[in-house]
């Protein structure tokens, strides 16, 4: 009997001694998240866009309470938008302005225009100061389109390694004061604005609500990271803007949603699986259902485009329908992924859709293939993201990852599938030496811009886009060849940007039809609530 309870005693106390190792452990224990895997960015000189490789946070997934206008914490870039890291920051307002501890406590008192140099603190690393005035507080040491950048709300300054880290504290509605005109030309319809700025608000409430994994607790950097953010100054029409649809945003089940937007269409848009860090670079599981494609069609249909302007290459795909005197298309987004009916669509004028006149509508590109380059190209992109640049293993004829060496001499590029809407997903490019399979838009626009070769727009203007070609909604000409390999190739596209939400030129073009900002989110974001937060 006594050595039973013994037993017990000892067995007990084992199981113990487990327990809290295992508490410890699980206290210890980091929290995981997705880092940044590059600061990249489509440039915005011309046409708005978002970024495609920021991480992407753990979601909320349950109705919550939404406060209006909460402070947004915004993590501010570099002059070039390429570094969170300033070596030198000098601040001061036109007014009166403090500088305060991060508990609120007042340290001292500076009059306008006076000139504060982080260098003069002496602060440690990680140490940090906050600046607070009733007007602007300008950051000196920084340059934006608009000149030197000023800031509503509290710029708080940390010492890093190397230099300092900036963090705007600003109210929501006043940091769209500056991102509608840095996202969309303040000369575009009101109607078009306030749909911008009901899209930012609801951009920037989704990182409010879900981490970001900035540092110092940022919800967004001001780079097309996310949005962009005091690059252009505000103006009367932008603020209207903002202000006409205060605490208005777009949900999903209550919760808010990331409300993304490109430049133009190419008069079909895509869904969130274009960009693959979604769903791990694997094909989406039965029974998933992404976000769907919407059009930006001049029909009032969403889900399908009806129109005269098209020939069909396989009318199987499709269906034919009356429209009154004369027959016309029903055309769907997923017909699109067929090659076939997106190369008779893309080479078609499609003059009754919403976006035909705009600028980047349609667009051809003749650009040259130099072996050497695209090889480069590919281990630029393997370095970023090895899971979607596959050498094929010819042992058992399956693409893997590999590091790209020398690649060869390219004699064949094709794309070998599409997604909804049309967009090019995975391309092959086999050489004298391997086959490679360059998976996602946004690396398929990269490996194919030579950098130097003009883009033939759809007004027949001339532009250079020197390190990603317009967008991945093109077709491949028949490339010409030589005993070398291939040496020049010849695409025909529309669009500029991803293509997934709110084309901001078909929001242009639907306003000047007479769409109200409602009716312009429900032709993008058709499904999503429009709520006001009180």
């Amino acid at each position: 009997m006594k050595k039973n309870i013994l037993k017990i005693i000892i067995i007990a106390a084992c199981f113990t001694f487990v327990l809290v190792i295992s508490l410890v452990q699980l206290k210890k224990a980091p929290e995981e998240r997705n880092p940044n895997e590059e600061n990249s960015s489509e440039g915005k000189s011309e046409e708005a866009d978002v970024s495609e490789e920021h991480a992407e946070p753990e979601e909320v997934t349950e109705e919550i309470e939404l406060v209006n206008n909460p402070d947004l914490r915004i993590l501010i870039t570099s002059s070039d938008f390429s570094n969170d890291i300033h070596e030198k920051v000098k601040v001061t307002s036109d007014e009166a302005f403090k500088l305060l501890g991060e508990d609120g406590t007042l340290y001292a008192e500076y009059n306008a225009w006076e000139i504060i140099d982080l260098d003069d603190f002496g602060l440690k690393e990680g140490e940090n100061l906050i600046f607070e005035s009733q007007s602007k507080m300008s950051v000196l040491s920084l340059s934006r389109a608009q000149g030197t950048p000023e800031y509503y709300g509290k710029l708080q300054i940390y010492k890093e390694d190397g230099g300092y880290s900036i963090i705007n504290i600003v109210p929501l509605e006043k940091y769209l004061l500056t991102v509608v005109p840095s996202e969309m030309l303040s000369t575009y319809p009101l109607e078009a604005l306030k749909a911008q700025a009901i899209c930012a608000r609801s951009y920037a409430y989704h990182y409010v609500v879900n981490s970001s994994g900035l540092l110092h607790d940022a919800h967004m950097n001001d780079s097309t990271d996310f949005q962009v953010y005091n690059n252009i100054q505000e103006t009367d029409t932008t603020n209207r803007a903002v202000q006409e649809t205060e605490g208005m945003i777009l949900t999903e089940a209550g919760i808010p949603v990331p409300t993304y937007f490109f430049s133009t269409s190419c008069g079909f848009t895509t869904n969130e699986t274009v960009w693959k860090e979604y769903f791990g670079g694997m094909e989406i599981e039965p029974g998933e259902t992404p976000k769907v494609a919407y059009q930006a069609g001049s029909n009032e249909e969403h889900r399908e485009i009806r129109f005269e302007s098209v020939t069909v290459a396989e009318p199987q795909a499709v269906e034919t329908m009356s429209t009154g005197m004369s027959v016309g298309i029903l055309y769907t987004a997923d017909a699109l992924v067929q090659e076939q009916n997106f190369r008779a669509y893309i080479t078609s004028d499609a003059w009754d859709f919403l976006e035909a006149e705009e600028q980047w509508y349609r667009w051809s590109y003749h650009g040259s293939i130099d072996s050497a380059v695209i090889g480069e190209r590919l281990a630029a992109r393997y370095a970023v993201r090895p899971d979607l640049i596959l050498t094929l293993d010819e042992t058992d004829e399956n693409y893997v990852n590999q590091p790209i060496e020398t690649i060869g001499t390219v004699t064949n590029i094709e794309v070998v599938k599409r997604l909804p809407g049309g967009v090019a997903d995975e391309l092959k490019i086999e050489t004298t030496q391997n086959s490679y399979l360059v998976i996602g838009e946004y690396n398929i626009r990269y490996v194919l811009s030579d950098g130097v070769s003009e883009i033939i727009r759809n007004d027949g203007t001339a532009v250079t886009v020197s390190s990603l070609l317009p967008s991945a909604y093109f077709i491949i000409e028949p490339e010409t060849e030589s005993p070398e390999g291939i040496k020049e190739i010849y695409l025909i596209g529309g669009g500029y940007g991803h293509g997934v939400g709110m084309s901001q030129n078909g929001a242009r073009q639907a306003a000047l039809r007479g769409m109200d900002c409602e009716d312009i989110l429900e032709l993008f974001y058709k499904g999503l609530e429009l709520r006001k937060i009180k």
